[in-house]
């Protein structure tokens, strides 16, 4: 197994990541700073004396503990999504919006753009049984509504490792807008009550609504936690506790953004997959950009036996023949969600 070096995250993670900081670790380590750098740029085979005086200086300098430092330096590298969902039963969560009909009467329907990333999935485990459950986000504070639907806060527990009783891998397809599933996983890995707008400041992703109504959630509304300088509409993260929003803006057709959150169980080899957009051209952008290469979004947070990863992507779209791509390959952001949970 290849392995890579994330030195550069952990410094972004605890603020260090500052003029100097290379000098100042080559300087106390006693190790040369061309190859510092170099491990910085994983672009590193150092001895083993090297590594462990990196380690060493991290426990030192920053929150990690000796225990776990050695696989938050070091990461698997090529890890592939699509085939960590192989192998057992895939549960699809799918949102639905709700429409107006005739007669005023709610139709709920699919968003094209979902169903799209819906039949980019079913490509990729073509080989993998897989079930679709339909959900809605209608009454979204009752949870029996999603229970009915055999989706509960509890079922979302299960898949994460939280819970023995569950054996399948679960896909989350849209935002909390028309996926209830979404808003609980992110409440799950932030440890915070879902649909609940008082513990917003816990979250490190943030989606800002293009309109003024506010609907409880536990990362969306109408501004930022706190009286946070709000730029417009769009996704919103920061890299630690107390650092400053970053904005992925939001343009109509033009420029969008998405958040993909992975979450693995690595004793029972469970993993749950979420992706979703600012609007529904974001989705299906980032969907196309996941089933192509899914090697960026690999779980880079380790909590008692479960891995996470959060990811925030912002791009500019191009329309080809009717599919909405990126103009270019977006950068991937990996968002740590570590403190939310001590």
């Amino acid at each position: 197994m290849k392995f890579e070096f994330r030195l550069k995250q952990i410094l972004e993670e605890c603020g260090l990541d500052h003029r100097g900081i290379l000098g100042r670790i080559a300087k106390e380590t006693d190790i040369h700073v061309a190859t510092i750098r170099r491990i910085m740029n994983n672009n590193a085979d150092p001895q083993l004396q090297t590594i462990e005086g990196v380690c060493e200086w991290l426990v030192a300098n920053t929150h990690i503990s000796r225990d776990e430092v050695l696989s938050k330096l070091l990461a698997p590298s090529g890890w592939d999504l699509w085939s960590s969902l192989s192998g057992r039963e895939v549960t699809v969560l799918l949102g639905q919006h709700p429409e107006r009909g005739e007669h005023e009467v709610a139709n709920p329907v699919i968003s094209r753009r979902d169903a799209t990333v819906l039949t980019l999935v079913m490509s990729r485990l073509s080989s993998t049984r897989v079930k679709i459950e339909y959900i809605s986000p209608t009454d979204p504070q009752s949870k029996t509504v999603i229970e009915r639907k055999g989706v509960s806060f509890s079922n979302i527990l299960k898949a994460i490792g939280q819970d023995d009783s569950s054996t399948g891998h679960v896909i989350l397809i849209g935002s909390q807008l028309a996926n209830p599933a979404t808003e609980m996983l992110v409440a799950a890995v932030c440890r915070c009550q879902p649909f609940d707008s008082t513990s917003r400041h816990r979250v490190p992703v943030q989606l800002i609504w293009r309109d003024k109504e506010e609907r409880a959630s536990c990362f969306a509304g109408s501004s930022l936690p706190k009286r946070a300088r709000c730029k417009g509409p769009g996704i919103y993260y920061r890299l630690g506790e107390n650092r400053p929003w970053i904005h992925c803006p939001w343009k109509t057709r033009s420029e969008d953004s998405g958040v993909v959150i992975v979450v693995r169980d690595t004793g029972a080899a469970r993993l749950v997959f979420s992706l979703w957009g600012f609007s529904g051209w974001g989705t299906e952008a980032l969907g196309r950009t996941i089933a192509q290469n899914a090697d960026a979004f690999a779980p880079f947070e380790r909590d008692n036996g479960t891995e996470f990863g959060v990811f925030v992507s912002g791009f500019k779209m191009k329309n080809h023949n009717g599919e909405i791509w990126p103009k270019e390959p977006p950068r991937v952001v990996e968002v740590p969600t570590w403190y939310c949970r001590s």
